[in-house]
């Protein structure tokens, strides 16, 4: 049995008149067009070849593999993992910002838009690994809430009511390069994807792949589709035990390619799931070698730091050393949260940092002085240049 493509339907288009455009421009848009029609899939048998098999059970040793390898680090390296998944599935949807904005609005410092969106993705997705154990309708949409609720609450957390599709313009679908299903088939789309979500006939990153490609096909929702769709990558791989420790960034797998990304979500609706599955299994294989050699850099830092420090090991400036890898932008607030203590003890912590070169001051005032940690956010931007190239 093949797997089954997208079919389409014949609908009706009557343009929005509040709409800011010429009547002439909003009439090109009125009438019938084609929308998808997406097929069940909690039950279908899924054949793919033995050599695809092969590289995706690769992917899922390396995965596991790395979880271990990193969970067993002293260093704080989920919280930057979470961070660099975050900012790689936003960069996806071009939404970008550098690894220090991203942490000086953590901070509640300058927060731009970019920034402040990449923050509600990690928060979705430490949302989406808590709602690993039962992963239901419910907990899908809370995923979609965390994400968009300061930016779009009156349609976060809902499903859609309204046609939404991808390319074109605005204004109508008749240009677009995907039309996805009609809203009054999202529910039941949805059920029937959870189902499927719940097999245990398959192996892992075919079940993570096709689970990605459906939701992405049915677009459940008027904004944040893609997010919440690697959102749940990162559920399903923490329920099917692939990963317990860290969040791999796969998205920075999947955004070296961008192109290969998005054509295989295509082949996908055209009923050939294997190039999303070689998709994924390629960015996942990146992933943990880009994890690898982020992780290597950052231990290396923390050595160097060990060695020009040579304070007590309990003294609140060796203290904050490990806290820096994950957070290496801080004010005085951050350090005296981070190390439990007191704004003065958490300042002379600062300032024995500072004294020996391991902590630079930003701005010359003595009012919301931040301090950075140069070594580790050149290993930070050095990863996320990497991703591009």
């Amino acid at each position: 049995m093949s797997w089954p493509r997208y079919e389409s339907e014949q609908l009706y288009w009557e343009p929005d008149s509040s709409y800011p455009v010429s009547r002439r421009q909003l009439l090109r848009h009125k009438g019938p067009y084609f929308g998808a029609v997406a097929p069940l899939i909690a039950n279908r048998q899924v054949l793919l070849s033995s050599g695809l098999l092969a590289i995706a059970d690769e992917a899922v040793v390396e995965l596991a593999r790395f979880d271990v390898e990193v969970g067993q680090m002293v260093a704080p390296f989920s919280s930057i993992l979470l961070r660099s998944e975050a900012a790689s599935s936003s960069q996806i949807e071009n939404l970008t910002a550098s690894p220090a904005a991203i942490i000086r609005a953590e901070l509640g410092l300058k927060e731009t838009v970019n920034s402040s969106l990449i923050i509600s993705n990690q928060r979705a997705m430490s949302a989406a690994v808590a709602a690993s154990a039962s992963l239901s309708l419910d907990s899908l949409l809370e995923i979609h809430r965390v994400l968009l609720e300061k930016f779009d609450p009156v349609n976060a957390g809902r499903l859609r009511d309204v046609p939404v599709w991808i390319g074109g313009d605005p204004y109508g679908p008749h240009k677009a390069q995907y039309v996805a299903p009609e809203a009054s088939k999202v529910s039941e789309l949805l059920d029937d994807l959870l189902a499927f979500c719940q097999r245990d006939d398959l192996p892992a990153l075919v079940l993570v792949a096709i689970s990605h490609a459906q939701l992405e096909s049915i677009h459940p929702f008027t904004d944040g589709n893609g997010r919440t769709g690697r959102a749940l990558v990162q559920v399903l791989l923490n329920r099917l035990g692939v990963t317990n420790s860290v969040m791999v960034p796969v998205s920075a797998g999947l955004l070296k390619n961008t192109a290969a990304y998005f054509g295989a979500l295509d082949e996908y609706r055209a009923g050939n799931p294997e190039p999303i599955v070689e998709v994924f299994a390629r960015a996942s294989l990146l992933a943990v070698s880009n994890g690898r050699v982020l992780a290597r850099q950052l231990s290396s830092v923390r050595d160097s730091w060990n060695q020009i420090l040579g304070v007590r090991s309990d003294a609140g400036a060796n203290r904050l050393l490990d806290q820096l890898l994950a957070s290496p932008v801080i004010n005085r607030l951050r350090a005296k949260e981070l190390l439990s203590t007191t704004e003065a003890n958490a300042q002379l912590a600062i300032d024995k940092l500072v004294e020996v070169g391991i902590l630079t001051q930003q701005g010359s005032g003595q009012r919301n002085r931040v301090w950075q940690a140069e070594a580790v956010l050149t290993a930070l931007d050095d990863f996320a240049l990497n991703l591009r190239r």
